[in-house]
């Protein structure tokens, strides 16, 4: 009989391992390092710049070469390309292409079509669109349909209305609301009126109780940024189904090891 803790997705935060190395974030590189793990998640975070680009990154700001900007500038988008990066000779020059910058993301999703993606659209503020970011996330609905990734990939944000105006397109695309502490039964409530697909709380606002509460109203439950090997641990054994964290490789063996102690 298969491990019910197999079914628990572990995703590795920020499209990299921290056991790794500090390895560019959301790049090629990283990604292939984390699945040859046998790591089958992956969190990653995009935001639209001011010039309607998408750009791959965890923060809003980016410091890669030392300068320092915001993402919403052209700029940001210019200090992730290539040009900014010495070229490299012969295989070594194809080898390091992986970590320079992160790719488009469509790129990524046509990559690694094997690995299950935790995307979370990023904003300035954490309610209402403009009418420049509704087209945005119709341009990420239409990447996700035509690599034929909606059945795995979650997509999911701090901005609620966000996530409410994605699913209001497509009946098939998997959304979640992002949120800390106290937002818990709020965020159920909301979840149950208008379909959404999973609850993404912060670990500290984890309880079994609200687990169950979830489970009930046909939530999925991931939390985020789960980075100690016994919270973990507590939170794999209380049901979550899946964990966002910086250290996978040690998630991943402490799932290995409730296995092996659900055989005996």
């Amino acid at each position: 009989m298969s491990c019910r803790y197999y079914r628990i997705l572990i995703f590795s935060h920020r499209g990299r391992c921290r056991l790794l190395g500090e390895a560019r974030d959301n790049t090629i590189g990283a990604i292939e390092k984390i699945r040859n793990l046998g790591i089958r998640g992956v969190e990653i975070d995009v935001w639209l710049s001011k010039d309607n680009k998408t750009l791959l990154l965890h923060d809003n700001e980016v410091s890669l070469t030392g300068k320092k900007v915001k993402t919403d500038q052209a700029l940001a988008r210019e200090i992730l390309s290539e040009r900014n990066f010495t070229p490299l000779p012969g295989r070594q020059k194809t080898i390091m292409g992986k970590w320079r910058s992160p790719p488009p993301l469509e790129e990524i999703l046509q990559h690694f079509s094997e690995i299950y993606f935790n995307l979370e659209l990023k904003f300035s503020h954490n309610s209402g669109l403009s009418d420049r970011e509704k087209i945005w996330i119709k341009y990420i609905l239409s990447l996700l349909t035509l690599n034929e990734s909606l059945e795995r990939v979650i997509v999911s944000s701090f901005n609620w209305d966000a996530v409410d105006y994605l699913i209001s397109l497509n009946d098939v695309v998997k959304g979640g609301y992002l949120f800390e502490n106290n937002r818990w039964e709020e965020a159920l409530k909301r979840g149950i009126a208008t379909g959404i697909f999973s609850l993404h709380p912060h670990y500290s606002a984890t309880k079994e109780e609200k687990i169950e509460k979830a489970k009930i109203a046909n939530l999925k439950v991931i939390v985020w940024t789960v980075n100690s090997g016994e919270m973990i641990k507590r939170l794999l054994l209380q049901g979550v189904d899946g964990i966002i964290t910086d250290y996978p490789y040690i998630a991943v063996n402490i799932r290995e090891e409730l296995c092996k102690s659900e055989e005996k």
